[in-house]
């Protein structure tokens, strides 16, 4: 008899001491991870720049990749946009489909050239 008591006990110890269930938000994932992993594609220009700015100070996105034409090198985002010191220290790499299939991005944008986004 002891040992149900002691089982009632316990199983309402449990139910007590459980964390509050956490609600996954519209992505699906729980609260904390729910950021989109993103890359842009055509990082050099002037959107490309804006676009990585605002993708920056996004609070649902991390910004994993910056990529410009292929045959470019590997640069620092800061040497090209002066402007974005001190909010990254990212490299524009050069546009690859398996480089960026390694990063798995959710998000890919598209500041490119209109003749490079057909």
């Amino acid at each position: 008899m002891r040992s149900n008591r002691h089982s009632a006990r316990l199983r309402a110890h449990v139910v007590h001491c459980t964390p509050p269930r956490v609600v996954p938000r519209a992505c699906g994932k729980p609260p904390p991870s729910c950021r989109e992993r993103a890359i842009v594609a055509g990082a050099t220009g002037y959107s490309g720049r804006d676009l990585i700015r605002l993708l920056l100070n996004h609070p649902q996105i991390d910004l994993i990749g910056a990529f410009a034409s292929r045959s470019g090198e590997t640069i620092s985002l800061t040497s090209i946009h002066p402007q974005l010191t001190g909010l990254t220290d990212m490299d524009c790499q050069p546009f690859d489909e398996a480089t960026i299939a390694k990063l798995d991005p959710e998000l890919i944008f598209l500041a490119t050239p209109n003749e490079f986004s057909h």
